[in-house]
């Protein structure tokens, strides 16, 4: 499995570790579950030891209509992306930036830190650009 779920309960966070190669097909299978299983909760996509590079631009369109049919399930929550890789952070900010008008937020970062401190609430970091 190329993802591992856990869910925080005092964060009310569910925390998404891939890891290895991913494509759109692990994407899909683990949004179906975020979807039927965590419905207003928080969600952090650790992808630091994770390679999307196979993932393409089309791939993220074919999986926008999923995301926009659930939206409602993530209304007033956040969701945070977290990768290492310049590449799959500009990857990440294409879906964001595709999925703008849908009910809650997104956000891409460069660390852990910084993703935890804006689910928290406790910094409003802006994502336009990599940090080191």
């Amino acid at each position: 499995m190329p993802f591992t779920t856990k869910y925080d309960a005092r964060k009310n966070t569910v925390f998404h570790r891939g890891t290895g190669d991913i494509v759109i097909e692990d994407i899909m299978s683990e949004l179906k579950q975020l979807f039927q299983d965590y419905a207003g909760k928080h969600s952090v996509w650790d992808l630091r030891n994770a390679d999307i590079s196979k993932i393409s631009s089309t791939n993220v369109s074919s999986s926008i209509p999923l995301v926009k049919a659930n939206a409602k399930l993530k209304e007033n929550t956040k969701t945070a992306w977290v990768t290492s890789r310049l590449c799959d952070f500009g990857l990440c900010r294409m879906t964001k930036m595709r999925s703008d008008s849908l009910p809650y937020k997104r956000r891409v970062f460069k660390t852990m830190a910084e993703a935890l401190a804006w689910i928290d609430g406790t910094d409003e970091i802006s994502d336009c650009h990599p940090r080191g």
